[in-house]
């Protein structure tokens, strides 16, 4: 009985100790897993905060803002010139800060203050592009039909809609009557002259069966 008993005693104060043992082992473990816990949260928020560092240091649309972290943690982007806010975050991007700026009537009014001017829009005018397009078919001998060529009217209309092509017998009637305001010219140049001048003129014909005269 009595080896029972320290047996039993023995066994009770094995049991015990275990137990202080088993105890703890289980709060070292759930120490170590609360620190493991802890230790992933502070890196995320390590990394996040250099992954905004970068993207300032990247993107020009910090520029006009300022990036600013809350006490809970989060951030802000405050623009420089209304200082209104905007969210921030590896999350949030960027693009609603680039509309910002483009609205932005205090950013806007600086930069129309000191930005260079604004060029001139150059003024259409239907009858002077109509008479280069013709002096352009005199000049390079093309045919008459250029004007009602598709791509000639695709090309001209990308760089003017509002440029219209008349038709080839309208094109010839332009180009006769530029030639003979030209020969007016000639002419009214010769009279001015006071001293006497000869000139002579050379026929010849192009490969291509075209006549031209050369005047010296």
């Amino acid at each position: 009985m009595e080896a029972h008993a320290m047996g039993s005693h023995g066994i009770v104060g094995s049991s015990d100790g275990t137990e202080e043992r088993e105890n703890s082992s289980i709060n070292m473990f759930s120490e170590g897993v609360n620190l493991n816990l802890i230790q992933p949260s502070l890196e995320e928020d390590v990394s996040t905060e250099i992954l905004l560092a970068n993207k300032k240091l990247r993107s020009t649309v910090w520029k006009e803002f300022e990036l600013t972290m809350l006490d809970d943690g989060t951030y802000k982007a405050i623009c420089k010139h209304c200082k209104k806010d905007f969210v921030a975050g590896n999350r949030a991007g960027t693009s609603h800060l680039k509309y910002h700026i483009g609205v932005c009537s205090k950013l806007q009014s600086k930069r129309r203050k000191f930005g260079s001017p604004k060029l001139d829009i150059p003024i259409f005018d239907q009858q002077r592009s109509r008479d280069d397009f013709s002096r352009m078919v005199l000049a390079h001998g093309y045919s008459f039909n250029m004007s009602e060529h598709y791509y000639t009217r695709i090309f001209l209309y990308n760089l003017q809609p509002s440029f219209k092509l008349v038709h080839r017998t309208t094109l010839k009637d332009d180009c006769m009557r530029i030639y003979e305001e030209e020969k007016l010219k000639v002419y009214q140049l010769f009279e001015k002259q006071s001293c006497r001048f000869s000139l002579t003129s050379d026929m010849w014909t192009h490969t291509e069966m075209s006549g031209y005269m050369s005047l010296t």
